[in-house]
């Protein structure tokens, strides 16, 4: 009898709590929690589990949709800077653009599409016009070369930072005075005025293309180059 009563007592309890359960509203931000969402400071959230990228204060990759799904806040924080991530990475991006068909070839050439898929990273992009008169011709023809991939593995890797940079987060980089490192140990300075962004004296073109892993940003001209 008393192991009834228990086993009766037990079940109303769980019965109360599903009644209150049902007359609070779904926190979205339980789940984000559990899978590794924190505090940054300033409210500003990093994603830490799977199914996104951590790259600062930006959220790119699938967790996109359930940070704006999950409502204001989530972890006592309040989500902040969080950006729409493309369809495809990097290089399907670069492929799929037109101005960057020599881009597309050089990176093809490097023997690095796998690795430009799987990190979060930046890549200082030159459209076909513009990389062809900066380097000439010839130049440009040297790196789409297959005897030449690791010098094309090289040239990309000093037009490539890690983590998710868009414009806007450039622009407040370099009002911090920010030195991005690119992936050769490079350094790209970055310097914003009269609405003019600049990385390494060379202008940024204003025009950003979101990759599922990152960002591709159009630059007027080499950022850097590691000879």
């Amino acid at each position: 009898m008393k192991l009834k009563n228990r086993f009766i007592r037990l079940a109303a309890a769980f019965a109360i709590v599903g009644i209150v359960a049902l007359q609070i509203p779904a926190r979205p931000s339980v789940s984000l929690a559990q899978d590794g969402y924190r505090d940054t400071g300033g409210g500003l959230l990093n994603f830490q589990g799977a199914g996104g990228v951590a790259a600062g204060a930006v959220i790119v990759g699938a967790a996109y949709s359930a940070i704006v799904n999950a409502g204001k806040s989530a972890g006592g924080g309040t989500i902040k800077g969080a950006i729409a991530a493309g369809r495809a990475p990097i290089p399907e991006m670069t492929d799929d653009e037109d101005e960057y068909d020599e881009i597309s070839n050089i990176l093809k050439n490097s023997g690095q599409s796998d690795f430009y898929r799987s990190k979060s990273l930046t890549v200082f992009w030159m459209p076909s016009a513009v990389l062809i008169k900066a380097l000439g011709a010839s130049k440009v023809s040297e790196l789409q070369a297959a005897a030449n991939s690791a010098q094309a593995k090289t040239f990309l890797a000093s037009l490539t930072v890690e983590g998710a940079y868009n414009i806007n987060r450039l622009n407040d980089s370099a009002g911090r005075g920010e030195i991005l490192k690119t992936l050769t140990g490079g350094s790209i300075a970055l310097k914003s005025e009269g609405g003019k962004l600049t990385a390494n004296g060379v202008q940024i073109l204003g025009r950003e293309k979101a990759a599922s892993n990152g960002w591709i940003i159009a630059a007027d001209g080499v950022v850097a180059q590691d000879e």
